[in-house]
């Protein structure tokens, strides 16, 4: 276990020391911005077990809370419930308490965006703080030599959006995150399969609705859910590789042609 200190909260680092020679470092900005770097360092690679990092804030002035999965549900969570978990393919790891005017009261977010971490903010109603953590290497993962990962809190009374949009630019300059460029289509017009036909299209309607669409201006269509399967239930563990559904588009080539022949560009929807 370790305990580092800064801004009036501490913080505590529990596992990995067994395996890892393991440092924590503090930065506090003048604004208020603390940011706690812990680096992971063994001799030879070495499969890491569950690390958990936690610290405490009071519920003061807390309304509700936001992170990327919470959808419509921002209630205050309890200490016993599960965390949300973010990776590459889902979520990201930032959560934000705010206040009743939308103001700010902690925004923290890790580093690591690509593997498996867990964050958690839930009220401990005996002591009425949030108990707040971070949890690494839950899933088992190949053996590493060494690792290192910053967490970011921002407590600055401000309009909590744009604490997450620092959150954002922070993300931006790791390497590796940096936003991809995006093409000068992608910000015209587009027209999409789904409100048309959802998961019942061809290749024929959608070409036909590609002259009228580009008549009035699109310059891309989408493609959405339907183009590899005959199902209409909305069902994704079957599909594997997404293969084309020849039933509904025969030739992809020769469709993709037609379409850049009405003079649009033709993307294809995944869920990923």
């Amino acid at each position: 276990m370790q305990n580092i200190s800064s801004g009036g909260y501490t913080f505590t680092l529990t596992g990995g020391e067994e395996d890892f020679n393991v440092s924590l470092s503090l930065k506090q900005s003048a604004t208020g911005i603390i940011r706690l770097n812990m680096k992971l360092q063994s001799d030879e690679p070495r499969t890491p077990g569950t690390m958990e990092l936690t610290w405490k804030l009071p519920v003061i002035d807390v309304f509700a809370s936001w992170h990327p999965g919470f959808y419509r549900n921002k209630r205050l969570r309890v200490d016993w419930e599960n965390g949300f978990r973010s990776k590459a393919t889902s979520s990201a790891p930032v959560c934000v308490l705010y206040g009743f005017q939308g103001n700010n009261k902690m925004t923290f977010a890790f580093s690591d965006a690509l593997n498996p971490v867990e964050l958690k903010a839930g009220i401990h109603e005996e002591t009425s703080n949030f108990l707040c953590s971070v949890k690494l290497f839950q899933d088992q993962s190949s053996p590493i030599q060494s690792y290192e990962a910053t967490l970011h809190i921002d407590t600055r009374d401000i309009p909590y959006e744009e604490s997450l949009a620092d959150v954002q630019r922070w993300w931006s300059t790791m390497p590796g995150y940096e936003p991809s460029p995006v093409p000068d289509t992608a910000k015209l017009p587009m027209y999409a399969t789904w409100y048309s036909f959802h998961q019942q299209l061809s290749a024929e309607a959608v070409e036909r609705q590609c002259e009228m669409a580009k008549a009035l201006g699109c310059e891309a269509v989408i493609v959405d859910d339907g183009w590899q399967t005959a199902d209409n239930a909305r069902g994704y563990a079957y599909c594997g590789d997404w293969d084309v559904f020849e039933g509904k588009i025969h030739d992809m080539r020769a469709h993709v042609d037609r379409v850049h022949e009405i003079g649009m560009k033709f993307l294809l929807w995944y869920s990923v």
